[in-house]
């Protein structure tokens, strides 16, 4: 991801904020700073996307504009053009707040919105660039309901009377884990508790239960407590791919 991020040196005033956050904070090995006789180089030994899970966090950090962000720049745009709104990333369950830019109905740019229990200042690169999949040309754009199309979004009452004359059939609905609870719940309510299923095996259900359990029981820390942790625990999970934010935090302690 890190292929998202291009530098222009001559704007660099040798700062180091970029090398303290890639190398000391991060934990990257594959950005650096190097220097020939009297001239100072921020960069990797050879071509090449950065490694890092938050090599986009230094298009933020940079003070002078030295990274860009290749998406943002690919669609010519000055940032008081865009339509901005807050926003939660839903790429994993940390809930990481970020401000959404758009214009002409494609999202342009995706930044870091402080939270300091959450995200605090930083953003993995999946939360920064994984939107880029809405401005898809070939996504679906309308929504067929008995041969009559509906543009994108559909309101739950229209659904509901699209499915209306179906209540009293026999049929079921099956829900999915992947998507959202909203959409599982409108799903029941559409067809009927005794006609939904959650898609989940009973194994799932019943791990399920054991989770709600814990989590009723358990204090629930904030990254930033994360952070300050004497010792991390992790069990049966690569956190990294899962849960960059997390790692980061865990890195932290």
């Amino acid at each position: 991801l890190g292929e998202f991020v291009g530098h222009e040196m001559n704007r660099c005033i040798t700062c180091y904020r970029c090398v303290r956050f890639y190398r000391d904070y991060a934990g990257g090995k594959d950005f650096g700073c190097y220097s020939s006789k009297n001239q100072v180089y921020f960069g990797r030994q050879q071509d090449g996307a950065l490694e890092s899970e938050f090599s986009g966090n230094l298009v933020e950090i940079c003070p002078t504009g030295v990274f860009t962000n290749k998406p943002f720049s690919a669609h010519y745009a000055r940032k008081w053009d865009l339509k901005s709104a807050p926003s939660i990333c839903g790429f994993c369950s940390v809930g990481c707040n970020t401000t959404l830019g758009e214009r002409y109905g494609s999202v342009r740019r995706v930044l870091n919105r402080f939270n300091d229990a959450l995200n605090g200042y930083f953003l993995c690169d999946r939360g920064r660039y994984g939107l880029q999949f809405v401005n898809n040309k070939t996504r679906l754009s309308t929504i067929k309901i008995n041969k009559k199309f509906y543009q994108r979004p559909v309101s739950s009452l229209t659904i509901a009377k699209a499915f209306s004359h179906l209540r009293n059939k026999k049929w079921l609905g099956v829900g999915s884990g992947r998507a959202c609870i909203e959409s599982n719940c409108l799903l029941r309510t559409i067809v009927g508790r005794e006609h939904f299923n959650s898609g989940w095996s009973r194994e799932h259900l019943a791990m399920a239960q054991v989770h709600k359990r814990w989590m009723r029981e358990a204090t629930i820390p904030t990254l930033k407590q994360v952070e300050q942790a004497d010792w991390v625990f992790v069990v049966g999970e690569d956190i990294q791919q899962s849960h960059p934010r997390v790692a980061l935090s865990v890195r932290q302690a």
